[in-house]
């Protein structure tokens, strides 16, 4: 009886569990695109090998464990949905994530995360017909304050360090004896 509960339970985690362990996977990936940048890599080759790579690595999967029928498609939403998913959903999303990285650093794209929530929240309302719930419009509101503060504080953060470096570069100037 509690050996079948407690199976039971986990089943009903390992959703939870292995959204955890994508996120920790992109991370990895953001973390790794900032050391891309940093030892002179180019971002748009480390783009390209990550698709080619994740294609090759996928592609025998999909080939093992689907059927030959699931591989048809046609000229309707289906097309456009793998096409949008494809090209914009991963191929430009993953440039401009490396871009972001190269530009701001890790921890301003982690910051944006959570953005995602409140456009799929948007999105689906408008587009598939979802209910609106208090709580979903409680937590947009909050995700936005929230994005909005951590914007706010690293321009303030950026701003000072501009006036940090601004007053070095004054105090080696005004130390250095023209001969």
């Amino acid at each position: 009886m509690m050996k079948k509960e407690m199976q039971s339970r986990l089943t009903g985690w390992k959703p939870a569990l292995t959204m955890v362990l994508v996120e920790i996977a992109l991370a990895g990936v953001t973390i790794l695109y900032k050391l891309a940048v940093d030892i002179g890599m180019n971002l748009r080759v480390v783009v390209v090998y990550r698709l080619l790579l994740s294609t090759a690595s996928s592609l025998p999967l999909a080939l093992i464990f689907e059927s030959w029928n699931d591989w048809e498609i046609g000229w309707d939403m289906g097309l456009f949905i793998v096409s949008y998913s494809g090209i914009v959903g991963y191929g430009v999303t993953v440039t401009l994530i490396a871009w972001c990285v190269q530009v701001r650093g890790p921890v301003y794209l982690a910051a944006f995360n959570p953005l995602l929530f409140l456009l799929v929240f948007f999105m689906g309302t408008v587009a598939l017909d979802e209910n609106l719930f208090l709580g979903r419009i409680v937590e947009a509101i909050l995700i936005v304050r929230g994005l909005y503060i951590l914007l706010w504080g690293k321009h303030k953060e950026d701003k000072e360090d501009k006036e940090h470096r601004k007053q070095e570069d004054q105090d080696e100037s005004d130390g250095v004896e023209l001969l």
